[in-house]
């Protein structure tokens, strides 16, 4: 018996190893991942959560494509068949629909459509932020007058859907022959009722998986993440605060061994970011791409007479500021003033690995600051006047700056009829609109414009929401990169007359002189632009990277504006810091990269680059970093519920926590019959097997010895 049980063992094993590898492939037959899919996820702040979160296992329903609003009602009302997993096209992806769909609880998730192109855009536009953004935290939170966009709803479509907690898992497929293979191998052939019944089994399913760890508020989630368990004496982790870096340049910085006048430092801003319901969804151009594009072009057009600040007898400064986590309640510029209110603006930045430059910048306060000039969504339409309007403060009008705030809307006007660019000035009454002024604003007087396309709400109709694409503003074109034909577009030349108008108020402001002489140029216009809204792996981002970073920028050819979590250096945040360095730096007769890096001294950092040619170039640059994480993270009992700092945070999830995959379902008849039959057959099985083992004996006999021969 004993020589029987190892091949019998052996046999069992070997069938257990087939019947798993079977398993795996029958799997794969049954499952199609989609791969092309982006999903909306969970974020927070100090009294709620928004977003979007399927069951820990994932959501699973039948699929139905809803084309026009009367194919909702299927869902709603007619189909036998819930819970269902909604296919909708962009077009009508809005929050009066979702909301219903999902009120009826027979939806258990719902698939978007991405738009292919402008045709497929919702015509009466579309924005998931609040109509009157940012407001709680702006200038304005509690003035009678003007909070609460009283005097100017400034983005009439926004429905707020950004702020919504929605119970269901919400997926864009941004592929367009995922979407074809779902909708006829799926849809179309099993499901699409005929004659307004519906199809028998099988039917075609779909599992969303988007489980978020964090719930319920920033403040609980934090504590949560700060808490040690007794049995594992371990950190348990539900969330990160949003965050990231701000980055600041400077003309004719000032070391802490020179003086620093009070009213001498000039800001030029703009916002970095915007947001998203879906993760890894780019689309950005007016907001806040165009702003970016022309305030590096004017740092462009000033760097080439850097020298003239310098030797000025007005020895101002320029500060250059790109504010990151505006869209998020003003988190990096609340942290800019944060930090000069205390004394640590510019704070130090650590590089990677640990090294630390000391800066010997003088540090800067709210009162050295003389003026603030901000651009914000300078997108070119067709149907819009090419009018540039210079927005300012009525409250500051009230105070004893109204004399200042008069010359400088008065120099851009002048400056701007030489160069034959239309400023117009709204009337003095209308609030400032949504900007990183008001965060400065609200703690000092201070001159303030901002250069904007929209006299009251916003020419973008699709504001901070994933239809806001380049061809809506003139920047669709050029398979291979080829910029040279998009030099001479409207939007180009729109772009390169407002950046020249802003490089020569500064040069005026900073110098004392005329700055007639100072051109903004088209050619890096366009080329930034394709850059930032097209491909991000393109001649003049390379210049001014490593070779290291370049196969980097390859694998993400759009560039990501979302301002992310905390100890995330985005891509963005990186190639528009080389860019303003770049742009404002000295190039040095330095031809490797450890001899660059020793040219840092606390002014100025070193930056190694490929250079046009990618021979390599070093730029010494007072360009630097700076934190964009909301002071409400840092500040010791800090009052959450206070309102005066952004709260935000993003649930953390599993690196496999977000799926889409399509598969068929049988009936529940089906179902139970082949349950049964299982249970059925391992019940013969384990029957068959106690016999066997019980006459083993007696089916495997053992062998009699052979007889001894005879000698």
């Amino acid at each position: 018996m004993k020589g029987y049980n190892i091949p019998f063992s052996l046999i069992l094993l070997w069938t257990i190893f087939l019947w798993n590898a079977a398993a795996i492939r029958t799997k794969d037959k049954i499952y199609v991942n989609i791969k092309g899919q982006k999903a909306c996820f969970r974020r927070l702040n100090s009294t709620h959560q928004i977003g979007c979160s399927s069951e820990m296992k994932g959501n699973v329903g039948v699929v139905h494509y809803v084309k026009e609003k009367s194919d909702s009602q299927w869902i709603l009302k007619d189909g036998p068949h819930a819970p269902y997993v909604m296919l909708i096209e962009a077009a009508n992806f809005n929050l009066q629909n979702i909301t219903e769909l999902i009120d009826s609880g027979r939806v258990n998730g719902i698939l978007v459509i991405d738009a292919n192109g402008a045709s497929q855009l919702p015509p009466e536009g579309f924005s998931a932020d609040k109509s009157c953004p940012n407001d709680g935290y702006g200038l304005y939170w509690n003035n009678t007058m003007y909070k609460n966009c009283r005097s100017v709803q400034w983005n009439p479509p926004g429905s707020g859907m950004m702020f919504q907690d929605f119970s269901i898992p919400i997926f864009l497929l941004d592929s367009p022959k995922e979407v074809e293979y779902i909708i006829e191998k799926c849809y179309e052939r099993y499901n699409n009722p005929e004659n307004n019944t519906g199809l028998q089994y099988p039917l075609c399913a779909a599992e969303l998986k988007d489980y978020m760890n964090a719930a319920k508020d920033s403040m609980t989630c934090m504590r949560r993440s700060s808490h040690m368990t007794s049995l594992t004496t371990s950190m348990m982790h539900y969330c990160d605060p949003l965050s990231n870096n701000n980055v600041i340049g400077f003309v004719n910085p000032k070391s802490v061994d020179d003086q620093l006048a009070e009213k001498s430092v000039i800001i030029a801003g703009s916002r970095m970011d915007y947001m998203n319901m879906f993760e890894n969804v780019n689309n950005s151009a007016d907001n806040p791409i165009t702003s970016i594009v022309a305030l590096l072009s004017a740092a462009e057009a000033i760097g080439r007479f850097k020298e003239d600040f310098i030797n000025s007898q007005e020895n101002k400064t320029i500060l250059f500021a790109f504010f990151q986590g505006e869209a998020f309640d003003y988190i990096g510029s609340s942290r800019m003033v944060y930090d000069m209110e205390v004394g640590s603006f510019p704070t130090s930045f650590r590089k990677t690995g640990g090294l630390s430059y000391s800066r010997a910048l003088q540090k800067i306060g709210l009162n050295h600051l003389s003026h603030f000039l901000e651009v914000n969504q300078l997108g070119y339409r067709e149907n819009e006047a090419e009018n540039v309007w210079l927005h300012t403060d009525p409250m500051s009008y009230n105070s004893n700056i109204s004399t200042e705030i008069d010359g400088l809307v008065k120099k851009i006007k002048k400056i701007g009829e030489q160069l034959n660019v239309t400023v117009m000035e709204p009337n003095t009454s209308r609030p400032l609109p949504p900007s990183s002024a008001q965060r400065f604003l609200r703690e000092t007087a201070l001159p303030t414009v901002m250069l904007t396309n929209h006299e009251k709400e916003f020419t973008n109709i699709y504001y901070n929401s994933m239809f806001d694409l380049g061809e809506l503003i003139g920047v669709d074109y050029i398979p291979g990169g080829d910029v040279e034909n998009l030099t001479l577009s409207k939007q180009v030349l729109l772009l390169t007359n407002i950046s020249t108008v802003l490089a020569q108020t500064l040069f005026e402001l900073g110098t004392g002189q005329k700055g007639s002489h100072i051109k903004a140029n088209s050619s890096i216009v366009a080329e930034l632009l394709y850059c930032y809204i097209r491909n991000s792996s393109c001649s003049i981002f390379h210049s001014v990277i490593t070779s290291d970073y370049v196969k980097s920028f390859e694998k993400f050819p759009e560039m990501n504006l979302y301002t992310g979590v905390r100890g995330n250096t985005s891509p963005l945040t990186l190639i528009t810091e080389k860019l303003l360095a770049y742009f404002l730096g000295d190039k040095l007769n330095v031809t490797d990269r450890k001899s660059c890096t020793k040219q840092s001294n606390g002014i100025v950092k070193a930056n190694w680059m490929q250079g046009r040619d990618r021979q390599g170039l070093c730029v010494i640059a007072p360009t630097y970093l700076t934190d964009a994480i909301s002071p409400a993270f840092i500040i010791d009992d800090y009052d959450w519920l206070s309102g005066k700092y952004s709260t935000w945070t993003e649930s953390i999830w599993d690196n496999d926590a977000m799926s889409v995959r399509v598969f068929l379902v049988p009936s529940n008849k089906l179902q139970a019959v082949t349950l049964f039959l299982g249970v059925l057959i391992l019940c013969l099985s384990m029957v068959i097997v106690y016999f066997l083992n019980n006459r083993a004996e007696v089916i495997f006999p053992t062998t009699s010895a052979f007889p001894a021969h005879d000698g």
